[in-house]
């Protein structure tokens, strides 16, 4: 009975427990001086600076036992941590430094994408101490799912029915992202970062089951009112404020190319007939503009008025019937002709425009709060401890 309850809410997909897990009392992810590494402003989004959880009992020291931390050496002389570093306890049960390694990989792919080892070996404790706090939770909620099963529950059968529903929805779809076109060649991929397609299933199946007892535990106000949703909307107004703003393309020469102005106008001159004798535009561009997005056919997405360094290209952008070549423009750094395609005026969106957005964010909101308040308890209730900390 429970496999096939279960088995209703798998095709929600992720839910959950690392979606929301951790979010209130993770670390955040700072930036060290490493000129590889970008800005981490939407990671810090994710983890907010409130301390890590309480454990019922905290080291200060990293266990030294060679089962709770392995480690080796790179040519730096840096520490490497291994897949077997316990990071921490929760009722009995590790939580390893290898059940975070697919994750850290991603971190590093999305904020050091071209970043040498070196580099990313600096940062790997920083991230791992920002990721300790989110493991600790979806750990706390699984031991809770698990004592909350009824006592003849099979729990193998569960998750093995959960894991068959991962290979028929989830895979497919998570392969096609990848940019991979066979299981096999997935699984290497992933043995490459650190975890498997095997972690990947039991992962996603354990995440299933928790999701379903979770939102079937959850208690908060789920009936948002009409003068609720308009309340809301008066307060953000200025979220719903849209400025004017334009997508466009050009040609474009720039005048330290050529040996004179005249050159560059002449050049310019050309480009623009052969638009006006029927070339399309951006084959044009790509070959001859040099604008900064000629390799892309001179395609410029939304632009808002008033952003534009040259006050005389913005006035045109915004002032140009659509869809006509404007006549030459001069710049201080070149000459551009210019296209508007399309255009919207200053503007704030309607409330029935944006009154469904409204209302699932209030419910985000009270569901985020409700599972903190969930978090809480189990944090109170459930023994854990952090036993790893960056040196």
């Amino acid at each position: 009975m429970i496999a096939c309850r279960i088995g209703s809410v798998i095709a929600l997909g992720w839910i959950l427990v690392f979606s929301y897990a951790g979010t209130a009392h993770a670390q955040p992810l700072r930036p060290s001086n490493d000129p590889y590494f970008k800005s981490l402003r939407n990671l810090d989004q994710a983890a907010s600076t409130t301390p890590p959880p309480q454990a019922t009992q905290t080291s200060t020291k990293p266990k030294e036992s060679p089962s709770a931390r392995s480690t080796t050496a790179d040519p730096d002389g840096r520490e490497v941590f291994e897949a077997a570093t316990v990071v921490a306890i929760v009722a009995g049960e590790p939580i390893l430094v290898g059940d975070m390694l697919l994750e850290i990989d991603q971190i590093f792919e999305r904020f050091m994408p071209n970043a040498p080892a070196e580099a990313k070996n600096r940062e790997r404790p920083n991230v791992i101490k920002m990721l300790i706090p989110k493991y600790v939770d979806a750990k706390l909620m699984y031991i809770d799912t698990l004592r909350k099963l009824p006592q003849n529950a099979k729990i193998d059968d569960v998750l093995q029915q959960a894991a068959k529903e991962f290979d028929a929805t989830a895979l497919p779809k998570i392969m096609e992202k990848a940019g991979v076109e066979s299981v096999s060649e997935y699984d290497a991929l992933l043995r490459m970062k650190g975890s498997s397609l095997r972690q990947m299933r039991e992962n996603w199946a354990k995440e299933q089951l928790v999701g379903y007892f979770a939102t079937q535990n959850l208690e908060y106000d789920k009936d948002v009112t009409h003068e609720q949703l308009l309340a809301a909307y008066r307060e953000q107004i200025a979220k719903y404020h849209r400025p004017a703003r334009a997508r466009w393309e050009e040609l474009m020469v720039r005048f330290d190319r050529f040996p004179n102005r005249d050159a560059a106008f002449r050049a310019i001159v050309e480009m623009g007939n052969e638009v006006v004798y029927g070339a399309p535009l951006d084959a044009v561009a790509r070959r001859s503009s040099h604008g900064l997005t000629a390799a892309s056919g001179g395609s410029h997405d939304w632009v808002t008025r008033g952003s534009l360094i040259h006050k005389n290209l913005d006035e045109a952008i915004f002032t140009l019937p659509l869809n006509e070549l404007s006549e030459m423009i001069e710049t201080k750094i070149g000459i551009h002709i210019i296209r508007v395609l399309e255009r919207e005026v200053e503007h704030t969106r309607p409330f029935l425009d944006v009154q469904s957005e409204i209302k699932e964010e209030i419910l985000r909101e009270r569901r985020d709060a409700a599972i903190e308040k969930y978090l809480e308890r189990l944090r109170r209730e459930i023994p854990h401890e952090i036993v790893w900390e960056m040196n």
